[in-house]
């Protein structure tokens, strides 16, 4: 890629929150855009409209990331839409706020899904597009190191996203991508007297 060619990056669940943030951060730098959503249409298409206007190429990217065949598909239109990606950001994720004994599997495989194993599936498709020197970067929250009170299933899938990274064994193309993490807080408000408790035992 010459240092003329915009980045071409991907940003999952970029409709809005951490992720529309990161998405108008690499739209100042002149990058593609892809912003991946799920339900939320409308904050999707503001976050679109708000790359252009600060200088970025928007395109906007519908796609249920617990579903490998859907993850697939958004690959596939990125290489169509773009021929290679420069960075992916792994940011989508969804929760069920329930202390562990109070989980159903239905509600534990929704969130292993959407955070754990999904991440597994990008970086897999992704890989096969990235340029050399392409980087992959996946958030992570402070539950995957803290005990926070209802935060069972999603702490957990947090964890083995961030133990993936970790891990020898994650798939990797040598020269073309690296891996790198990021790490959020649990929620955007400000520290309450419920994460203060955070490293408190659950009881389960």
């Amino acid at each position: 890629m010459s240092d003329t060619t915009p980045r071409s990056v991907l940003v999952t669940g970029g409709g809005r929150g951490i992720g529309r943030a990161i998405a108008l951060r690499f739209a100042e730098a002149g990058a593609r855009v892809f912003v991946n959503f799920f339900v939320n249409r409308e904050a999707a298409e503001k976050t679109a409209h708000d790359v252009e206007v600060r200088g970025g190429v928007p395109h906007l990217l519908q796609a249920d990331l617990k579903e490998p065949a859907e993850i697939k598909r958004l690959v596939a239109e990125i290489k169509t839409c773009a021929g290679q990606l420069d960075v992916v950001v792994s940011n989508a994720a969804s929760g069920v706020l329930r202390d562990g004994l109070d989980l159903s599997p239905k509600q534990w495989d929704w969130v292993m899904a959407t955070n754990t194993r999904a991440l597994l599936t990008l970086a897999q498709e992704a890989s096969r597009i990235m340029s050399s020197g392409g980087r992959i970067i996946a958030l992570s929250s402070l539950g995957s190191r803290r005990v926070i009170p209802g935060y069972a299933a999603i702490g957990v899938s947090k964890a083995a996203s961030s133990r993936r990274r970790a891990s020898p064994s994650t798939p990797s193309r040598p020269g073309r991508w690296r891996r790198t993490s990021g790490k959020r807080c649990p929620t955007a408000r400000p520290r309450s007297r419920r994460f203060a408790r955070a490293r408190r035992a659950e009881p389960w």
